[in-house]
């Protein structure tokens, strides 16, 4: 897996936190590597990655986290990998809370800034 999606989402939003999800020690060591002035911490509340999703991770960590703030960023990896994350995918950009999803094909980005109106897009790089 490429991480250069999530490392420039991380260096252009000037994240200083980001809390992974599940523990990937490689992506840890890559990001803290790459970016130095970056942490991993559990919970974060500027960017969440989520790595595997199904059903549980979005419960917990999109629909009843409350860590989640109006700037908080969360980016699903391999949103397009089976028809079932995809139907995941499509049920996360329609909850009430999710005002702004990025199909990026390879992953996708999820704003709750609640003054901005309900978009989506979709962007292939």
């Amino acid at each position: 897996m490429s991480y250069n999606i999530l490392l420039k989402t991380i260096a252009y939003f000037k994240i200083a936190q980001v809390q992974l999800t599940p523990s990937n020690k490689e992506l840890e060591k890559e990001i803290t590597k790459t970016l130095r002035k970056v942490s991993i911490t559990n919970p974060s509340s500027e960017l969440i990655f989520i790595g595997t999703l199904n059903h549980e991770t979005m419960d917990e960590y999109i629909v009843q986290n409350v860590n989640i703030t109006n700037d908080t960023i969360v980016y699903v990896d391999t949103i397009h990998k089976t028809k079932d994350t995809y139907k995941l995918w499509e049920s996360i950009k329609e909850l009430e809370q999710v005002r702004v999803s990025i199909d990026l094909f390879y992953g996708g980005l999820l704003f709750f800034r609640r003054e901005q109106v309900k978009e989506h897009f979709k962007i292939r790089i």
